[in-house]
């Protein structure tokens, strides 16, 4: 993994992370989320799970995003989800909100477009879930790091399927 070279969280860091935030909440922010994130690395539900190295490197070469922006009301985001081969982009597009203490980023998918360049080829309307069944990441921990980049900002969540996810912008 990418990590410590970079100044990102390895595995082990974020689990240790994972585990304050169940107890103290993360204290992330609408504001702290705001960012187009790319996928960097993905684990698995099992806690002591390796990397998913393959699955991230394609996830990575498929240029995944998840972007968070400022919703209509205040407490409110707009949730863009999407990959994207060459010209070719599919994007899932919804509102979501932070609930709880640790907090949880609440989502849901309203529309699917796919988009070839600056065209729009497809558009659908996606029904709500059930409130029971609607995705969410539990936020983790944020951060920000040096990198030959310059200054990233990295985040850490874990989604509804018990994934881990690290994301960085």
């Amino acid at each position: 993994m990418e990590s410590k070279a970079q100044g990102l969280p390895n595995g082990t860091d974020l689990l240790a992370a994972e585990r304050l935030s169940r107890q103290k909440g993360s204290g992330l922010t609408p504001e702290a989320l705001e960012a187009n994130w790319r996928l960097d690395q993905l684990w698995g539900k099992q806690r002591s799970a390796p990397p998913m190295a393959p699955a991230a490197a394609l996830l990575r070469s498929l240029k995944a995003t998840l972007s968070i922006r400022p919703g209509e009301q205040p407490t409110s985001l707009r949730i863009l989800n999407s990959v994207q081969l060459g010209s070719l982009q599919l994007q899932f597009k919804g509102p979501g909100q932070l609930t709880g203490r640790r907090p949880l980023l609440v989502f849901w998918f309203e529309k699917l477009e796919i988009r070839l360049g600056p065209w729009l080829l497809i558009q659908r309307a996606l029904p709500k879930p059930a409130e029971t069944k609607l995705p969410f990441f539990a936020l983790i921990a944020s951060g920000k790091t040096d990198s030959n980049k310059g200054k990233e900002r990295w985040l850490a969540a874990r989604g509804r399927g018990g994934g881990l996810a690290l994301w960085r912008n």
